[in-house]
């Protein structure tokens, strides 16, 4: 939404949105070839250039159909039962991923069935009755509210970590990087 007005507001100003890996993103923004990157928080940064601004805060929880709970049974009353169904979680090393394993207890050890990179992938998969994915639970906020999709309350803790953009320092940013977080800003307050 906040690119859309952004881009209603400054007609001219050319926009190009990309995916990439995290640590080439980095470089990128580093040496001014591109404007921002979307990030989780806490994500180590340690470029003098860069400045992260945190936005928003998400929740994630491990999350099923109904109809997948249903077929299986599905019968959860501890981390180690999950291991009796199909997984779904981030691939290694990513930090969805990581955000699953620090919230695991030393002991506690999942058999990932299903390693998916992108997060609408995981929410198409849990909508197919695959399996019970690690996600944000924003991805499925309407599923959820109308009770196809059920949250798993199995986590000792909420799982929370902040979204935010990685950006040149403030005498860096562009005219259009600015006007971007701005705009950005002002959608969150509203």
């Amino acid at each position: 939404e906040p690119l859309k007005r952004f881009m209603k507001k400054y007609p001219n100003i050319n926009v190009e949105i990309t995916r990439g890996a995290h640590k080439e993103s980095l470089r990128m923004l580093n040496n001014g070839e591109i404007d921002l990157m979307i990030i989780n928080i806490p994500n180590e940064i340690s470029m003098q250039n860069i400045e992260v601004i945190s936005l928003v805060e998400k929740e994630y929880a491990f999350v099923m159909s109904k109809l997948y709970k249903e077929k299986n049974k599905v019968n959860i009353n501890s981390i180690e039962d999950l291991n009796k169904y199909d997984l779904i979680a981030s691939t290694n090393g990513t930090t969805y991923r990581n955000i699953l394993e620090k919230n695991l207890v030393d002991h506690e050890k999942l058999n990932i069935k299903y390693q998916v990179m992108m997060e609408s992938f995981k929410r198409e998969l849990v909508l197919e009755d695959i399996g019970i994915a690690f996600m944000l639970k924003d991805e499925l906020k309407d599923e959820i509210e109308q009770g196809t999709v059920e949250v798993i309350d199995i986590l000792s803790n909420k799982v929370k970590s902040e979204i935010g953009v990685a950006v040149l320092k403030n005498d860096l940013r562009s005219f259009a990087t600015q006007k971007l977080l701005e705009i950005i800003k002002d959608y969150l307050n509203e």
